[in-house]
């Protein structure tokens, strides 16, 4: 072979070689191709089952009108429930006896509590609404709005209060409290807007926003706190970040529906491991913890026909979320699909779901039906 034929093999071997990865280029689908990075939040392989059971309970005469407002699951046999439930008859004047506030579920019955709250700069308790509850088993926080408390050892209960500030007769804001292991008990109320912490016994005020209508709380281990709430009556909404080194960020201006249109009423947070989840009004809003710029939005209004208002929202892991609110819809975001469950409300014929609680096996649900009667719904996940 001489060297003109070795070059003219050469240049046929190059030209196949480029027609080759012409051809593999148009090749690909729209997704392999080299783009900018879309929103998304986490990489979700797999999900878990959408295929639920549910079995229902009801409390409470109707009138006057009961409720339940927060619920926990430790596990399926460990469940605790707060609210303000008229159980029994009504005595000869046509009174009932004083509420039940607490309910558990041991696996087989519902056991209920009347739970008195403790009174700040008063030696007197009374039986009020349960708004918030968390702990851990042997170490259980009931609350009030504000501060007002019972407290669960894991034996027996022993009243309490909260103080706003030391010499204050009024407790901190306490429209929700959330627990972690790392940092303890955080609260969070519309009155008077701050979000504060459980130290030694003593209430530590970490930021004081005056007219924030916080009514949600979470935080995750390493001591970043997020707070929400929207007040429909004053049109007013909140949505900060206190970052585990103390400094508050507005976030609510991140949160965007399209591009240019700010997010507002938000309702209802939870975190995962590295994502930060919201209910706000009938969307599912899904954003990396640190990274704003990264998000996901549901729109529910596609799959739940009643135009829902979401009111709360937990989940287990990034692909087992749940959204519940008004018309008792409820949501679950599998980390691919949204699936909206009817069962509900064909039980109930409406009512509102204020907490939502789930294990491994089971989800639990709260809130008041149509008829203003406390209910309950245990839906066994297949």
């Amino acid at each position: 072979m001489t060297w003109l034929e070795g070059r003219n093999t050469i240049d046929r071997l190059s030209i196949m070689m480029l027609i080759g990865l012409l051809v593999s280029i148009f090749a690909c689908t729209e997704d392999t191709l080299p783009d900018e990075p879309q929103p998304v939040v986490h990489m979700q392989q797999d999900t878990t089952s959408h295929e639920i059971d549910w079995k229902v309970y009801v409390f409470g005469p109707g009138i006057p009108s009961s409720y339940f407002l927060d619920i926990k699951a430790f596990s399926d046999s460990n469940v605790w429930v707060g609210g303000f439930v008229y159980m029994g008859e009504r005595d000869s004047t046509g009174h009932y006896p004083d509420p039940s506030a607490v309910f558990h579920w041991d696996g087989v019955k519902w056991t209920d509590y009347q739970v008195p709250l403790g009174r700040c700069k008063s030696e007197n308790s009374y039986y009020g609404a349960i708004f918030s509850l968390d702990g851990r088993p042997s170490d259980m926080y009931f609350t009030d709005q504000v501060g007002e408390s019972s407290y669960y050892n894991g034996i027996s209960f022993s009243v309490t209060c909260y103080p706003r500030d030391p010499d204050s007769y009024y407790g901190v804001g306490s429209d929700d409290i959330f627990y972690t292991n790392a940092g303890g008990l955080y609260f969070c109320g519309e009155y008077p807007g701050r979000i504060a912490r459980l130290i030694n016994g003593e209430i530590e005020t970490l930021v004081d926003i005056p007219g924030a209508p916080f009514h949600s709380i979470v935080a995750n281990e390493s001591g970043d706190i997020w707070c929400a709430g929207h007040n429909p009556y004053k049109n007013t909404s909140a949505f900060y970040r206190y970052d585990k080194n103390g400094v508050l960020h507005d976030i609510s201006k991140d949160f965007r529906r399209g591009i240019d249109t700010p997010l507002k009423h938000v309702t209802s947070v939870w975190v995962s491991a590295d994502s930060l989840y919201a209910a706000a009004g009938p969307f599912l809003y899904i954003q990396d913890q640190q990274d704003t710029s990264h998000y996901i939005m549901h729109d529910m209004l596609s799959i739940d026909p009643t135009n829902a208002y979401y009111e709360c929202i937990t989940g287990t892991a990034d692909n087992d979320v749940f959204v519940g609110g008004h018309f008792m819809s409820l949501i679950h975001y599998n980390g691919k699909s949204l699936r909206y469950y009817p069962d509900l409300y064909d039980m109930f014929g409406g009512g509102i779901i204020y907490g939502i609680s789930a294990t491994h096996d089971y989800v639990y649900v709260c809130g008041e039906d149509r008829n203003t009667r406390a209910v309950i719904g245990i839906g066994k996940r297949r």
